[in-house]
């Protein structure tokens, strides 16, 4: 019965320019900038991982300021103090909840030095104390051991990561994931909170002219950096397609033969991204992956069936080989129609998209291929 449709080339027309009105008229389908909804899990259960890490007031790890490079650890602290300060009126103001610098937990050494300058000296301390325990029922040592703890601060070195590691190991793991040293110098981690604008707060950080300190949205970024590769990937698929353009007209000696030979490809393609459009499907890598996989298979679909049927006596009968690239056809479709029943988006989109690609493929270049010719 298929056979009936081979060489009926208004319906495969009529399909190719359906899809191509599909398109035109409600716009091809949107780019997915939400890799969220490339996840696995179920958005349910994200929504739930970020009322809980806003509840226990963990870091939004989607924003974080880089600080750096620095010359030293003291160096990017320094740097770290400045950005606090040049922050805080972007706090007041509503742009983001708070930032999270490893200078809150340790200061710069020029900072604790000023904390240290800032202690009493013993007499004044010890002044201090006895005339706030005046008349109170302390004995006149119950202080004395603070009095020495404090003169002992006052000329204690200055705290760095590495004695925080080896005397306060616990502190330490808070700070340490807030530094990296790398072969250019030192570098500051900061995560934000609470970000109402990610773009606007990229250029308020950036308005503040601070060196060597940049805002970092890693979804705008991750986003940012797809969009580049979707169209680097379609200039190529472009490209690639004029250059199997050229090889078809060369090995078929003329362009009109590629040309029917491309059509089948050219419509499977656009009956595919009809498809998402109607299905709702937003477009990704993996949507133009599968786009570039369909191709392949339509290529060989439009080959094997632009051939004129063999004439009686020949070597092979159209019907076998119309039966073979039936073969072919059902079980790519059985495999990828299995995979766009899966709940998991990226395979889903895989298996939809290669699925609707090939069925439309085979179908249109049996119908745009020659009529049987007997003798």
């Amino acid at each position: 019965p298929l056979n009936t449709l081979r060489g009926r080339k208004l319906v495969g027309f009529g399909v190719m320019a359906t899809a191509a009105a599909i398109l035109l008229l409600g716009g091809a389908p949107a780019w997915q900038r939400d890799l969220s909804a490339l996840s696995p899990v179920p958005a349910a259960q994200q929504a739930l991982d970020g009322e809980l890490r806003a509840q226990l007031g963990a870091p939004d790890v989607r924003g974080v300021v880089l600080i750096g490079p620095a010359p030293d650890e003291a160096a990017m602290l320094r740097y770290a103090e400045a950005v606090e300060a040049a922050v805080t009126p972007l706090v007041a103001r509503g742009v983001l909840a708070g930032i999270d610098l490893p200078s809150r937990v340790l200061p710069s050494p020029e900072t604790q030095r000023a904390r240290q300058a800032a202690l009493p000296e013993r007499a004044a301390l010890e002044g201090a104390i006895r005339e706030a325990a005046a008349g109170l029922p302390f004995r006149a040592t119950a202080f004395a051991p603070f009095v020495a703890a404090v003169e002992e601060s006052r000329a204690l070195p200055p705290v760095t990561l590495a004695s925080l590691e080896a005397g306060a190991p616990v502190v330490a793991a808070r700070v340490s994931p807030t530094v990296a040293r790398h072969a250019d110098g030192v570098w500051g981690v900061a995560t934000v909170r609470g970000v109402a604008d990610p773009l606007a707060l990229e250029r308020e950080v950036a308005a503040l002219r601070l060196p060597g300190v940049i805002f970092l949205d890693v979804k705008t970024e991750m986003e940012r950096l797809l969009a580049g590769y979707g169209r680097a990937t379609a200039l190529w698929a472009a490209a690639g397609g004029a250059a199997v353009l050229a090889l078809l007209a060369l090995g078929l000696r003329g362009v009109r033969p590629a040309l029917r030979v491309a059509a089948p490809i050219l419509g499977a393609v656009l009956v595919a991204l009809a498809g998402l459009r109607l299905a709702g499907e937003a477009l990704s890598l993996f949507h133009l992956a599968s786009l570039l996989l369909l191709a392949g298979l339509a290529i060989d679909y439009s080959l094997f069936l632009a051939k004129s049927g063999t004439e009686r006596g020949g070597e092979e009968p159209v019907e076998d080989r119309l039966g073979a690239v039936l073969s072919c056809a059902i079980s790519t479709l059985l495999t990828f129609g299995l995979l766009s029943l899966c709940q998991t988006p990226v395979l889903h989109g895989i298996g939809l998209t290669v699925a609707v690609g090939v069925a439309a493929a085979f179908l249109l270049a049996l119908a745009l291929s020659p009529r049987e010719v007997a003798r």
